[in-house]
């Protein structure tokens, strides 16, 4: 499978500088096209993933640390990530993520309670309208949809065990008491997997690797079922608002104002779509050239990007 490489990234980069972007907030993301998506497996592995020039990886160095204890080390807690999308007729996103933790924190049952375990925060805004995702009020979700990722679903009988029945939960479902709301991570709308090394999903497990992968459509409208709904095309050169958050729990219990005692963030705040960062869709096949007067803003640009 031919790889997508870094030249279709210097592409996107003449298009971003050379023309103007309702942006949000932060310096622009980059998304690869999938060149062939029945290849992809949702299986936890990023054997299917070699196919992406690895210039587009979001890795911790280019995230922001916070929490209660933002000078964590990155033997504590490590992450790398790989967003990728498909064109109609499949009409996904795409992600996997590999996690590397010195303790694993899987204490909560009631997904409502997730924010406090090793999980992550993933929030798309399609439309790139902004405006407050908080969930509290059923209006927010045509601002932006919201999941919380834990790599153990909720058990059975688990307090809210609903909302989350494969490790992904519809944040803002549970502010509204709508389990309903949890349709579009499911098949055919969506897949969700999980790995980890070494054992099992054991809380307290020392130094461990786990990994996140998921493909799910977005929606510009987003209603209680997909007819309900309206779903986003996805297309090159797009511009969408995203924000991934990746927690780090070392507590017994992290039920606490502080949440999580490390994070690594791209994006800026969950809550507010007008913060997530711009992430510009990339297509499988870049241009053929590039005029050599943009070249050295491209060149700029790539430096703050790949630096």
């Amino acid at each position: 499978m031919r790889s997508i490489s870094s030249f279709c990234l210097a592409f996107a980069l003449v298009v971003m500088v050379g023309s103007a972007v309702n942006a949000h907030i932060g310096d622009p993301q980059f998304i690869p096209q999938v060149p062939n998506p029945g290849s992809m497996t949702i299986d936890g592995s990023d054997d299917d993933w070699a196919w992406m020039d690895r210039a587009f990886a979001f890795t911790s160095d280019k995230m922001v640390p916070g929490g209660n204890e933002p000078d964590f080390t990155r033997s504590d807690f490590d992450v790398v990530y790989f967003l990728g999308w498909s064109a109609p007729p499949e009409n996904m996103i795409y992600l996997f993520a590999r996690v590397t933790d010195d303790f694993l924190d899987l204490n909560e049952d009631n997904p409502n309670w997730w924010w406090a375990d090793d999980s992550f925060n993933l929030a798309i805004d399609s439309d790139h309208s902004g405006g407050d995702a908080t969930g509290t009020e059923i209006e927010h979700i045509q601002n932006a949809q919201r999941w919380q990722v834990r790599i153990l679903a909720a058990p059975a009988g688990a307090e809210n065990g609903e909302f989350g029945t494969t490790g992904m939960y519809h944040g803002p479902s549970i502010y509204q008491g709508l389990p309903e709301l949890a349709w579009a991570h499911l098949d055919p709308f969506g897949s969700f997997s999980s790995t980890i090394e070494p054992g099992g999903f054991e809380h307290g497990a020392a130094d461990v690797t786990y990994t996140y992968e998921l493909r799910m459509g977005i929606w510009d409208f987003f209603g209680l079922s997909a007819d309900e709904s309206t779903r986003h095309i996805l297309a090159a050169d797009q511009t969408i608002g995203f924000q991934c958050q990746f927690g780090d729990s070392d507590l017994v219990d992290a039920r606490n104002e502080n949440g999580w005692d490390s994070n690594l963030t791209i994006g800026g705040g969950h809550a507010n779509a007008s913060e997530y960062f711009d992430h510009i869709l990339v297509g499988a096949d870049g241009a053929t050239a590039v005029e050599m007067a943009t070249w050295g803003r491209v060149k700029s640009v790539m430096k703050r990007r790949l630096e």
